[in-house]
């Protein structure tokens, strides 16, 4: 059997850039790449869209300026294409111009790609081998003052098929604003003296605006007969770069709910 080809990454220090520009005004940095290698790496660097492609965060890439909100157009950089020394950095500037009257949050990508083609001392694997190899940082471009992170939970459901079986908690997260979100959240189930019979965590679910997704919960241990308010909590102020300060944005839904003496539920009425 051959040996498995085997290739030190260049190195990108930034993968994902959130900034808060106003209407009408530019905001520059740079990013820089290593190459980790003794060869000589030849860039090239382009834009992209991407959007959530499924509710756990994973994601699409497609060509810029396509996606409904699309800041690709907003990105300028130099270099385009580069060469890397051995074991050494390369600095990308960029700027992002914000138009006017302009609100919201949008997106882009940069893509860094190296073709490494034949054989070389530094990669004795790769003879015959065109191997492409593509990088990114993402932007997440955020019009400072403009930004609403507002959701709704619609069709809440319930399921428990029996007294021993677990409590589901499901229900369709709306992402009303227009930034995206990343929401977190638990569930507390509460008897009529307001003790808490049961607690649960629903997954995390990203969001664009406009994006609809599913959220789920589980309690697995068991719930006498009776009268319960499900109480839902969400935090929308999570994102992928890191926690927004001062901007502590829930969402709280009610439910109520009742145990038949089969474990069955019943008589839901959810509170707005």
């Amino acid at each position: 059997m051959g040996s498995s080809l085997a290739i030190d990454m260049p190195r990108i220090d930034r993968s994902k850039i959130r900034l808060y520009i106003r209407p009408g005004f530019t905001e520059s940095g740079k990013i820089s790449i290593e190459n980790p290698t003794g060869a000589v790496l030849s860039m090239r660097a382009y834009l992209g869209d991407w959007y959530y492609s499924n509710s756990d965060g994973s994601k699409e890439f497609i060509p810029p300026n396509t996606a409904a909100h699309s800041c690709a157009n907003w990105v300028s950089f130099s270099p385009a294409e580069f060469n890397i020394g051995p074991f050494g950095r390369e600095e990308i500037n960029y700027t992002v111009k914000v138009p006017k009257e302009t609100n919201g949050g949008y997106y882009a990508v940069l893509f860094f790609e190296n073709m490494l083609a034949g054989a070389s001392a530094n990669f004795p694997d790769a003879v015959g081998v065109n191997l492409s190899v593509r990088f990114a940082t993402l932007f997440y471009i955020e019009v400072r003052g403009t930004t609403e992170r507002k959701a709704v939970l619609e069709n809440i459901e319930l399921k428990k098929a029996g007294p021993v079986a677990p409590l589901l908690v499901n229900a369709d997260f709306k992402n009303t604003g227009n930034v995206d979100i990343i929401s977190s959240g638990v569930f507390a189930v509460m008897d009529k003296k307001s003790r808490v019979a049961a607690r649960g965590t629903f997954n995390d679910v990203y969001t664009l605006p406009g994006d609809k997704v599913k959220l789920k919960g589980i309690y697995r241990e068991t719930l006498e007969s009776g009268i319960y308010n499900l109480i839902i909590t969400l935090d929308l102020s999570k994102t992928e770069y890191r926690w927004i300060p001062n901007q502590g944005t829930f969402l709280v839904k009610e439910v109520e709910f009742e145990v038949g003496a089969d474990g069955t539920l019943a008589n839901f009425n959810v509170a707005r």
